[in-house]
C-alpha cells in the first residue's frame, strides 16, 4: 500500500503549477505555507453571472490547495487547481494535461469572492467563455446535503445543485484497482447495484475529486458508505517518477490523497450526469 499523504499531493500540484508557468502569474510556491492560519477559506459553492449566463464553482480546500469543479457552464474534461496565499488564490485551468488559462481569486468577505480572468486566449490558442481582463463577483450559497440531495427511489440519489446522479449503494463493487474500477463503473446499468433508473452502460463514470468531496458528511442519504478512501477520475503526475497517480477522497474526514492505479485497491462510488 503506497498511499501518498496530502503533503506530497500538495508538493506535486505546486510543482506542476510552477513547471507550467502558473507560478509566475499569481501562484508562487515559495509564498505558500500549510501552517499559515491566516489563509482565506474559499471552500463551498460560489455563483455569479457574466451577462445573462450563470457561472458557478464548487470548491474543496485542503490547507492552501484548492480543488475546483466548474458547474455552470460545465467545462467537461477541464481541471482546476489553485494555491492560496493570504486572502488571494491563483487558479490554473488544465485540459488534457495542458495549462489553458489562469485566474486570480480574492476573498472579499465570508460570502464574497472576486475572480479576475487574467489569461486564457493567449495560452495554446484556447478560447475561454469569459474574456481576459474580466472581473466577476461571486456570492457563496448555503448548500447543505438536505437542500440538494434527493432520493429518487430507483437506486440513485440526485444532487440538484451539481446536476449529478449518484449510485445510492456506495459499496456495490467493494475494493478494486483503478482500472478495474473504471471498467466496472462504465458497464454499470439499470438492473445492477439496485438500479431501476433506465441507465445504460456508458452512462456512469468515476467522479472527479471535487465532485466526490461534496458527499463528505452526507452518509445518511446513501447506503453502505465506508469510512475509507474512494477512487476518483482526477489525476496528477508524480514529479519524482513521472508516473500517473489518481486522487482519493476519504469519506470519513474529507482528506485527499493519491495513489498509483495498480498499487492498492480502494472503494468505488459511481456517478452520472443529470439530463
Amino acid at each position: 500500500m503506497k498511499v501518498t499523504p496530502i503533503s506530497l499531493v500538495r508538493l506535486s500540484v505546486v510543482m506542476l503549477l510552477c513547471l507550467t508557468g502558473c507560478g509566475t502569474k499569481g501562484i508562487d510556491a515559495k509564498t505558500t505555507n500549510t501552517t499559515n492560519t491566516s489563509l482565506a477559506d474559499f471552500s463551498g459553492y460560489w455563483s455569479g453571472t457574466f451577462g445573462t449566463t450563470k457561472i458557478s464553482y464548487w470548491v474543496v480546500q485542503s490547507s492552501d490547495l484548492l480543488y475546483i469543479t466548474k458547474l455552470e457552464p460545465a467545462d467537461n474534461g477541464m481541471t482546476y487547481f489553485g494555491v492560496v496565499s493570504g486572502n488571494t488564490a491563483g487558479v490554473c485551468l488544465y485540459g488534457n494535461g495542458t495549462r489553458m488559462g489562469y485566474t486570480t481569486w480574492t476573498k472579499v468577505d465570508d460570502s464574497t469572492v472576486r475572480i479576475f480572468y487574467n489569461s486564457c486566449d493567449s495560452i495554446t490558442g484556447f478560447t475561454c467563455d469569459i474574456p481576459d481582463g474580466t472581473t466577476i463577483t461571486f456570492k457563496k450559497e448555503n448548500q447543505t446535503p438536505a437542500s440538494r440531495l434527493i432520493d429518487h427511489g430507483d437506486g440513485t440519489v440526485f444532487d440538484s445543485v451539481n446536476n449529478l446522479y449518484w449510485l445510492k449503494d456506495a459499496n456495490c463493487f467493494g475494493r478494486l484497482y483503478w482500472s478495474d474500477a473504471s471498467s466496472r463503473v462504465s458497464n454499470l446499468a439499470d438492473g445492477l447495484c439496485g438500479l431501476s433508473d433506465g441507465s445504460k452502460a456508458g452512462d456512469w463514470r468515476l467522479p472527479t475529486v471535487s465532485q466526490l468531496s461534496t458527499l463528505v458528511g452526507a452518509r445518511q442519504y446513501f447506503m453502505y458508505v465506508v469510512y475509507d478512501f474512494y477512487w476518483t477520475s482526477s489525476t496528477l503526475t508524480d514529479p519524482s517518477t513521472g508516473e500517473l497517480r489518481y486522487y482519493l477522497v476519504n469519506m470519513f474526514n474529507g482528506s485527499i490523497q493519491s495513489d498509483y492505479g495498480s498499487d492498492y485497491w480502494y472503494f468505488v462510488w459511481p456517478v452520472r450526469l443529470g439530463k
